[in-house]
Parts: C-alpha cells; structure tokens; sequence
C-alpha cells in the first residue's frame, strides 16, 4: 500500500526524476524507499534468535572494517577519489554523522561479543578494537556515534548484570533513566549536561523541522511533491531559520524521516508508512 500510494505520486508528479531517484545528494526517491521496504519486510519475516545472532557477528565485523577505514581517512590515505567533503572520517557513508553512528551500533555488538566469547585471548583482543573504534568515533567530529554507544552499552550491561536482583537492577536504571533524562535537556540547552551534549545542529533541526511542517500545513494531502524538501525549503523557513545560517543556506532534507513523508507526500502517505513500520515491528 506504501509503494503504491508513493508510486501514483512519483508518476504524477512533474519532476519525475526527483520522484524516482530522489534529490542528488540523500537519494529519498521511490527506488530508495522500494529497497529499504523489501529489507523490512525480509528482515521481519526472516527474524529469529539464530539470524539475530549471525546479525550481531556481521554487524560487529563491518563496524571493525568501517572504523579501520575511518581511521585512514582520518591519517589522509584513502583509495577511492570521495568529492572533499571537509570531514575528517566519513568512511563509505559519506557523511561523518552517518559513519559515527553507524560505527556506535557496531560497537555496541562488538561490546556484546566480548561478553559472549570465551576465549581470554578473544576478549583481550576484541577489547582493543572496540577502544579503537570508539577512538574514531570520536576524531569523526559528531557526537552521534559515541551517544549511541553510552546509551546502548549502558542498557546492555544493565540488562546482562544488574536484572539478577530486583533492588539493584530498578536502582541502575533509575539512575541510568535521571542520567539520560538530563542529556535530553541538555540538548535542549538546559541543565548541567549541556556543554557536553548540545550541538548548534540541534537548534538547525529545529529550523528543519518547522520548515517541514509548514510544508504539510500547505499541502496536506499530497505534499510539496516526493524528495522535493530542498526545492522549497526556502519557501517555507522562518525569519530564525534564514538569520542563523544566512539567506543563502539551503537544506535539502527535514532530517526527520516522519516530516520529510508529511511534507513531501502528504497524510495518506504518511499513514501507510506508519503502518508499514507497525507491520514490521
């Protein structure tokens, strides 16, 4: 219902190969969404305890190859001519924030393979890389990836070793709830935690989002059209959004994945999104 619902609007749709293909640089087109929907639909019908456990080892391994990469980008060596992007590591990702945070879920079953081998050895070994790859989460410049990685590593060892006992597993995530609960705030610029967490990409999403909504407010049924955030942005920012950046900044996407399916295709499509995922899930 999904991909139909979107490919009756990529066909209508007067900029066709927007629609298809996506807007050059984030590739949100129909051929994007057709692909990520199959690997939903693969993943949830082929789910188990056996492929979750193959899933770990495959993703533990990529994020060993990716930090590996990451860390020669990082020294200047690189095999493949990537357009200079200013970043210091965006492995084959190509953008620092897609790599750290992709990085931060490897690590975290990287942390689960240490404590699953039993081989001293293997766990001395691992442990190194996963201190390595933290290593070039952190000179990738965004702080995604290490957050991904507190807060998983943090809930993983929590559930492995502080459940056994009742009193102690409600005082570790009481503890570990108030600690996520004051970096939320931080993000929001209030609170002790802020000089730790805020990014000034925080407040840019902000002026994403809104832009997003005014494009749904606008064009409720259909949207602006399928990945054509970028071509309206400007349109629809606020006076905040244009003085922070400059009038000449551009965005190409709501950084929001809900938003960008309100604003680009309206209600109906948001709707069998919403349950494609509930499907999935």
């Amino acid at each position: 219902l999904f991909l139909s619902i979107m490919l009756i609007m990529a066909l209508i749709t007067d900029l066709k190969y927007t629609a298809f293909f996506g807007n050059y640089g984030r590739n949100n087109g129909w051929f994007q969404y057709l692909g990520l929907t199959a690997l939903f639909l693969l993943t949830a019908f082929s789910f188990n305890f056996v492929t979750l456990t193959k899933l770990y080892n495959l993703l533990a391994t990529l994020g060993v190859i990716v930090a590996f990469y990451g860390f020669l980008q990082y020294q200047g060596i690189d095999f493949l001519d990537y357009a200079d992007t200013g970043l210091p590591v965006i492995a084959t990702l190509g953008n620092s924030n897609f790599a750290s945070s992709f990085m931060g879920f490897a690590a975290i079953s990287l942390l689960w393979k240490i404590t699953d081998i039993k081989s001293i050895t293997l766990k001395v070994v691992s442990a190194i890389i996963l201190v390595g790859q933290t290593y070039v989460i952190y000179v990738s410049q965004s702080s995604q990836g290490l957050f991904i990685l507190l807060i998983g590593g943090l809930t993983f060892i929590g559930i492995k070793y502080f459940t056994s006992t009742k009193k102690i597993g409600v005082t570790y995530f009481s503890l570990f709830g108030a600690a996520s609960f004051l970096g939320l705030l931080g993000l929001f610029q209030i609170g002790p935690l802020t000089k730790f967490v805020y990014q000034a990409s925080t407040t840019y999403r902000g002026d994403y989002y809104r832009a997003a909504w005014g494009m749904f407010k606008s064009h409720p049924l259909t949207g602006i059209g399928i990945d054509r955030y970028g071509e309206y942005y400007r349109t629809y920012r606020d006076v905040d959004a244009a003085l922070r950046l400059g009038p000449s900044s551009v965005a190409n996407y709501a950084h929001n994945a809900f938003l960008q399916l309100l604003a680009t295709g309206g209600i109906v499509l948001f709707i069998a999104y919403l349950v494609m995922i509930v499907v999935v899930a």
